[in-house]
Order: C-alpha cells, then structure tokens, then sequence
C-alpha cells in the first residue's frame, strides 16, 4: 500500500469529506480492522480544530454472531441509550463519518428480517439526527478501507496480501488520490459537476424515459421544483462538504407517484453481506408491483417491505459509464463504490436538497411535493453501455439526456471541457 496516498486519503475524509471545523465534534464509525484510517483522519480533524473526535468501532464477526445467536426480540428494540447518542450529538452541531469495507458474502447466512427490522427501529427513534441529515444542517460522508476479506472477494485469485495492495490501488484512483494535492483535485472535481446541474435544473424536464438492452423500459415523472445536486453538499450554514468519497453522480429526486415500467438492474446489490443477483422490478404509479432475483430474492422483499413507502423510488441518479469507477470493469459488492459505477436509482426516502426550498420543509410537506418519505434509502444499479435516457420537456419537446450509457451532447453541448 502506498502509505502517502494513504495519508492524503485521511486528510481528504476530514478536510473535504465533512470539512472539519474548529470547536466541532466529529462522530467516527469504523470497522475495527479500518482503525489506522481512523487514527489517521481523526488526528486530521483535530489538527483542523474539531473539539472531539469519538470513535465508535465496530467487528463485523462479532455482529454475524450477535445476528445468528441473539435473542430475536432484541433487534425490534433499539435502546434510548443508542438513539439518544445519535440525537444528541446531532443537536450539538456534530459531523458524522463512516468508513465502509467489510466481508461482502459475511451475512449470507444471516436472516435478513433481523437487519432491516434493527434498522427501522433504529431510524424511527434516531429522529433528531435523521432529520439533521436529510435537512443538510449536518455534514456526514462515507469512505473505503480495503478490509482484508472483501479485497479477497473482489480479487479472488491474489493473495491476501496482493488482493489488499490491488484493492487499496483502485480505492486511491477512484477517490482522484495521486501525486498532486487531494483537496485541489476534489475542488476541480466539484467544479466539473456545476454545468451538468445548471443544464438539468434549467431546462425544464417533465420526465425521462430509460430503455436498454437488459429489458429496462421505465417512465420516471420529475416533480414540480425538482432540482439535481451533485459532487459536494451545502449544509444549511454554507459549509461545503462531499457526503461520499469516491463520487460520480448527479441526482434528483422521482415524482413519487410518476414512475411505470420495467427496471433491470444491470449489477449485484450487496445489502448488508446479503448478495441480490440478476433482479427486476415493475412499477405502477411509483409503487413496485412485482418483483424478481434469481438470488436473494428474500432479502429483496424485505428492502421492499421496510416500511409502507420503501417500495417507491426516492433518488433518480445519473452516472456516465465512461466514470473512472466504471473503467476499472469490476463489482466491487460495495454500494459506496459500484452505484458510482453505473446509473442507478434508490427505492425509499427522497432527499430534500432535490426540490425548491426542500431543505426548509417537514417531511409532512415533502410528502405533499411528491417526494417519498421512508426510513429505508437502497440504492440499486441500471445503468449500461448502451443505456438511452431521453427526456420530455414541460413544452412537449423531446431530448437526448443519455446516449450509449453517457451524457448527450445536448447536455454537454457547452461543457467539452469535462
């Protein structure tokens, strides 16, 4: 592993990632194994003047334990003591960090039902820190660390060691972690999402249409005042900060209730070290209809039946497949990094900053604007080589927006230089 690069990681995490400031707490979540990355990223915090850093390590085969052994009434309960952390440091003005990397095929054998249930429970009494988050009043954002098991499922035929340096590589080019300085290359990268946005925010799309050779035929209605965001975030007080390293998406939000057809996700979904396979879903004025996955069709089900809204879509999300991510040809069974691969949508909650004024406005009302309101947010991946996305505009015209699984000249007609 290159311990520079390393090093510019860490400090890309706190200085751009949630853009530490002085006299600020930061909240550090991180597998056990991902501790030198988290050493490393809170020494850079601090240096940036944050008043505490609190770590909180977890061990994922102590959890598969705990999931395969436990009493099952524990995970319909979340202690006040866990949810009072979060909404505390919530209504302190925290920041939140996640480092993400474990063993991808670890839960296999592990009742889906008992994850998903421990996590609505856990989203219905964090209500301070969620509504922190999906308001922008707190900057959060999520990293890779090269766990030694899930570098040995992406690279199956190296050795541990090899598949670890292998993975840590690909991890440094996908985060734009190179010789120059990673803060002057993540500000270039923000700036190359800027004209992409201004173009789909101003000219006025009513909806698009997404069809591929997979079998993707799907009609998805934007709502009134909707607005795509990408690269970095603003929180409610101006500070920038880029809730996902690596990025390559800009986003929007569905109509709620304006989504018919046919989607077929083009790669795997990891949910929890449960593996979903070759799945499709139909839609019916936004809600899925039916559903299939030649594996983990179970675990499926259980994303859609999370809550009485996690079966409609909430982010529309557009990656071209020329992405740095998408160059490397390979799943990486990481929804952080392969949802940056490809195209993709999220079934459950919306995200405020994707309609006018969205960021001022309760749930109740977002509701009201079409934007679907749920405890669950999946990510899943559409897109391909010869994906087309053609957009209808409020006057009845019709554009290119995506052609063979990139961005139209119609979009990028003024932006050669991105």
């Amino acid at each position: 592993m290159n311990e520079e690069y390393f090093d510019k990681l860490a400090r890309l995490t706190a200085l751009r990632g949630v853009n530490a400031q002085p006299s600020q707490t930061i909240v550090l979540n991180s597998p056990i194994e991902a501790a030198p990355l988290a050493r490393k990223i809170a020494r850079y915090a601090y240096e940036a003047g944050a008043r505490e850093v609190i770590v909180n390590y977890s061990d994922a085969k102590l959890n598969h334990d705990r999931y395969l052994m436990a009493d099952p009434d524990v995970f319909n309960e979340c202690p006040d003591w866990k949810a009072d952390f979060y909404n505390q440091t919530a209504e302190d003005g925290a920041s939140y960090i996640s480092i993400t990397g474990n063993d991808p095929n670890l839960m296999k054998d592990i009742n889906p039902s008992y994850r998903i249930l421990e996590m609505r429970q856990a989203r219905l009494k964090q209500d301070k820190y969620r509504k922190k988050i999906e308001t922008g009043e707190a900057a959060w954002t999520i990293v890779p660390f090269a766990h030694p098991d899930w570098a040995k499922s992406v690279f199956p035929d190296l050795e541990e060691g090899q598949a670890i340096d292998a993975l840590w590589n690909d991890i440094f080019q996908i985060c734009r972690i190179d010789e120059n300085d990673p803060i002057e290359n993540w500000n270039r990268h923000h700036e190359s999402f800027k004209k992409r946005i201004q173009k789909l925010n101003n000219c006025g799309l009513k909806s698009l249409h997404y069809t591929n050779s997979l079998g993707t035929d799907l009609i998805i209605e934007l709502p009134e005042g909707y607005l795509f965001a990408g690269g970095a975030s603003i929180r409610s007080d101006g500070l920038l900060f880029f809730p996902n390293i690596p990025t390559e998406e800009v986003f929007t939000a569905p109509l709620k209730t304006g989504v018919n057809g046919r989607v077929v996700a083009s790669m795997p979904l990891n949910v929890g070290g449960k593996l979903i396979e070759e799945f499709e879903m139909t839609f019916k004025d936004g809600k899925v209809v039916s559903f299939s996955a030649k594996e983990g069709e179970e675990t499926l089900k259980e994303i859609l039946n999370t809550d009485e809204n996690s079966c409609y879509l909430g982010e529309v999300a557009l990656v071209p497949a020329d992405s740095p991510i998408q160059s490397l040809n390979r799943i990486f069974y990481n929804t952080l990094i392969d949802e940056n691969a490809s195209c993709h949508l999220a079934l459950g909650q919306s995200y405020g900053e994707c309609i006018e004024n969205g960021l001022n406005l309760e749930s109740e009302e977002l509701e009201k604007l079409g934007m679907n309101q749920s405890a669950a947010h999946t990510d899943f991946m559409i897109g391909t080589e010869d994906l087309s996305i053609v957009g209808t505009l409020k006057n009845g015209e019709i554009v290119p927006v995506f052609e063979n699984g990139r961005f139209s000249s119609w979009i990028d007609e003024e932006n050669k230089d991105l």
